[in-house]
């Protein structure tokens, strides 16, 4: 084999070795191509899903500052109707101390002869 024939053999295979090395370097980039965007789309979804819990514990705090302020309400309605019931109680009792004293300034009824 001459020299030229050796050399042209060297860089065939060479070539074809450093196409292949070429070929496996471009299926690792492609894999770390896939690779990023299956990450991107984890962290995707979990910023969405930590977004969600965010939101949702906002929610449950202004449902609990509801609560609250409905529990204070309620408070303050049964405070109010416990005071009008006294009211009530203690305007009832001056009426029937007045209806009693006016009755008794009433002459008794005069019975009838026999």
């Amino acid at each position: 084999m001459s020299t030229y024939a050796t050399i042209r053999e060297v860089l065939s295979l060479y070539s074809a070795k450093v196409t292949s090395q070429k070929a496996e370097l471009l299926d690792y980039r492609q894999k770390e191509i896939t690779w990023a965007q299956e990450k991107l789309e984890l962290s995707t979804q979990l910023a969405q899903a930590l977004a969600n819990d965010a939101a949702d514990a906002e929610r449950i705090q202004e449902a609990e500052a509801q609560a609250q302020t409905d529990r204070e309400a309620l408070v303050n309605a049964e405070a109010a109707l416990r005071a009008y019931k006294e009211q009530d109680e203690q305007e009832d009792n001056a009426l029937l101390v007045q209806l009693q004293e006016a009755l008794s300034q009433l002459e008794p009824p005069q019975e009838a002869a026999t």
